[in-house]
């Protein structure tokens, strides 16, 4: 089938396929572009996602806008980045003027400092990951999130077995399993948002106002209501009704461009071939979008939070964020133009990395990853390596130096790491302040499930999860104040479906009543004995 799909995909360009699925509307794909082509993208230009600017440096600039939109109070971009230290003195005069405050020590019996969102009540109605895993980051900051499910249960949790990988997107939540269509659940849903602070959503234009839950259906009745839609290309633009996967933004803003290197521009004759670019590519198109933009959901709830709590009527609003715009922030350093801007560097055909200073080496055991960015740095490898003649060679001096000499130098530390195994460089450079590391050592799993300085730094907490006993999760994002004794684990779906109903006024009966007709549920719960 993927063979078939490959030969027939090159029948047509690219421009052709998307015109076809512009006009379906239901498939999820985005052509392969860098980050100068998605700035031209429809999507983001439609949206307002591309600002323009003057800077006193490099002259006009073009580049990515505002993280997402805020209806009522939304950022605008006033001024170029400032020049450094340009405000060193009246930030000194500002402090100067300023009597210092003090933190008053918390009063007995009052929320603990690593629960900086408690009392915050957000509704979730999201799938998958991108929205989940970012109202589990506020989760772990003391929200108390409920998410309302499909009577069947979020599809992620189908996708894999036992639903082990939304052990990271429910974390710290509820759930409650509703079948939206039906009538009943429109008065369960108006009873759970009575206390609600934040909705948060990833349904595609429309779907919301159908369901009963759109934005000027609820502001009404709820003023200080804060509603996150979450869509792949935000509410304007030509795809504004298309679904997007993160594959879809990790292409379209050039974040899996930048790590397939020569994969994509390779002159493929035969079909192994095609199907051997074609695999590079994909690896290259990993999942980190769908994180990226969890990051920007956490952080537009907060700043729409913020504004709120600084409204002296306390009113919410809507908040727009796209998986475009989330991962354009993500290729930061490519994401704007000005004449005469240096171009980004590209990966080695090898894919080992972006310069001889900023690869992977094999070693004579293992291999290493090396990043070294200063003369300092530089200085030291050679002195580690007791390689001073390098320090002499002329070709290496200066950044402009080894870049120039690129080609040069990566043969010279090829043979030079060569001499040793991963384990004995990673000891004697990294202890002398040179960034290398065993880059094979063992997998992210492994590295996660053993490794004590994550555990230390509380980055893998034990939590006792109902389905899969003691397990490690991964840690809080951001910690306040030293963060939390301890973190909630993944929710099974719906098992809090008959405690929030009684919570919301429900009988025992009606409940009852609710299960029998499926308008609610909740999934099996026995624990997993593999």
């Amino acid at each position: 089938m993927r063979d078939r799909i490959l030969e027939v995909i090159q029948t047509k360009t690219a421009d052709e396929w998307m015109a076809i699925f512009h006009e379906n509307g239901n498939v999820a794909a985005e052509p392969y572009l860098t980050p100068a082509e998605a700035m031209d993208h429809p999507d983001l230009v439609d949206n307002g996602m591309i600002v323009e600017f003057d800077d006193p440096v490099v002259g006009r600039v073009r580049a990515i806008g505002p993280v997402s939109v805020l209806t009522n109070t939304p950022a605008v971009v006033t001024r170029p980045a400032p020049t450094i230290g340009q405000h060193t003195d009246e930030v000194l005069a500002e402090a100067a003027r300023s009597a210092p405050t003090r933190t008053a020590p918390a009063a007995e019996g009052a929320t603990p400092s690593g629960y900086p969102l408690a009392g915050v009540t957000i509704l979730e109605f999201a799938t998958v990951i991108a929205a989940p895993l970012g109202t589990s980051m506020l989760a772990d900051l003391g929200a108390r999130v409920i998410r309302v499910e499909p009577v069947d249960g979020d599809p992620f949790r189908h996708l894999y077995g036992h639903g082990y990988m939304t052990v990271k997107t429910t974390a710290g939540k509820e759930s409650i399993y509703v079948d939206m269509k039906r009538p009943e659940a429109r008065d369960i849903v108006q009873r759970l948002l009575r206390s609600a602070d934040v909705l948060v959503h990833n349904y595609r234009p429309g779907v919301p106002e159908r369901l009963g839950i759109g934005y000027e259906q609820l502001a009404a009745d709820h003023p200080g209501l804060v509603w996150v839609s979450v869509l792949g290309y935000g509410p304007h633009g030509p795809s504004a009704h298309r679904p997007a996967t993160h594959p879809c933004a990790g292409a379209a803003m050039g974040g899996a461009g930048f790590q397939a290197g020569s994969a994509l521009t390779r002159t493929c004759s035969t079909l192994e071939e095609v199907r051997e670019a074609s695999r590079q590519i994909m690896k290259a198109n990993e999942a980190n979008p769908d994180p990226n933009t969890s990051a920007i959901v956490a952080s537009s709830a907060l700043l729409a939070l913020l504004a709120r709590s600084r409204d002296p009527q306390h009113r919410g609003q809507a908040v727009y964020v796209d998986m475009m715009t989330a991962n354009a922030h993500a290729n930061i350093d490519a994401f704007l133009s000005y004449d005469g801007m240096a171009a980004r560097p590209v990966m080695d055909d090898a894919l080992l990395g972006l310069g001889a200073c900023d690869r992977l080496y094999r070693c004579s055991e293992g291999w290493v990853a090396l990043t070294v960015t200063t003369d300092a740095e530089w200085e030291r490898l050679c002195a580690v390596a007791a390689r001073f003649d390098l320090l002499a060679d002329d070709r290496f001096t200066g950044a402009a130096g080894r870049q120039q000499h690129d080609r040069d130098l990566a043969g010279v530390l090829e043979a030079l790491f060569a001499t040793r195994t991963a384990v004995e460089w990673e000891a004697v450079l990294a202890g002398s302040g040179v960034a290398c590391v065993q880059a094979d050592e063992c997998t992210p799993g492994e590295f996660e499930a053993r490794s004590e300085h994550l555990r230390q730094n509380g980055f893998v907490p034990v939590v006792q999860h109902a389905r899969f006993g003691e397990m490690r999760r991964w840690g809080p994002i951001v910690q306040v104040n030293g963060g939390r004794d301890s973190y909630g684990p993944g929710v099974l779906g719906g098992a809090d479906t008959d405690s929030l109903l009684a919570e919301i006024g429900y009988t025992p009966a009606e409940i009852a009543t609710l299960r029998s007709t499926r308008a609610v549920s909740s999934e099996d719960t026995a624990p997993y004995s593999g």
